[in-house]
């Protein structure tokens, strides 16, 4: 609750963590939120004001989606992590530079890519592990306009 002086203006932020920032900044419909604005004067006369506010986000290329080699994916090894790293690089370098131009073609490759590394690794299975392919590759998948659930089948 905030108290302001009358004529004075006030921004207000809101407050996000990581997970509802990256659905944000994959799916444009969500940066125009309906707002609900509740004031109150010192008389206790109440006021509601509602309107979508428009978050303005700076959208980066996707190419700067990809991972290094050491992110973690919860693969329980360094090169369990690395093969998972060259997987999700190589689908965002698709998806960039246009090699990648169907749907069919994106899931071929991911079910071609995360079947060799789990004939080394059985942990990309993990819900860990598919959690964070899922996070690694929810944006650029989401902004080139594909539904990242029927893709990584999660």
């Amino acid at each position: 609750m905030r108290e302001l002086a009358a004529g004075r203006q006030e921004t207000l932020t809101l407050p996000l963590d990581a997970f509802a920032g990256m659905i944000i900044a994959g799916d444009r419909r969500l940066r125009r939120p309906r707002l609900e604005l509740v004031v109150t004067d010192r008389a206790n006369n109440v006021v509601r004001r509602s309107g979508r506010v428009a978050f303005r986000i700076v959208e980066r290329p996707l190419l700067d989606y990809r991972v290094t080699l050491n992110h973690d994916f919860e693969m329980y090894s360094k090169a369990g992590n690395r093969a998972v790293a060259r997987l999700v690089n190589r689908l965002i370098t698709g998806l960039a530079r246009g090699t990648i131009k169907s749907r069919r073609e994106l899931r071929r490759q991911y079910v071609h890519g995360s079947a060799a590394i789990r004939r080394q690794y059985d942990a990309i299975d993990g819900d860990d592990a598919v959690e964070a392919i899922y996070e690694a590759l929810y944006v650029p998948l989401k902004r080139k306009g594909y539904d990242p659930d029927s893709i990584l089948d999660y």
